[in-house]
């Protein structure tokens, strides 16, 4: 049994400079969501 990883993507800001204390800066320093792609091959 094998999980292949295909793709693994994070969640960030498009801002360049967002302001402090609001959602975009958090997406910017730590990103809340995480992707991930795999395929089972038995």
């Amino acid at each position: 049994m094998v999980f292949v990883i295909l793709g693994f993507w994070e969640t960030t800001s498009d801002e360049s400079d967002p302001e402090p204390g609001s959602w975009e800066h958090f997406k910017s320093v730590a990103p809340p969501y995480i992707t991930l792609w795999a395929e089972y091959r038995p």
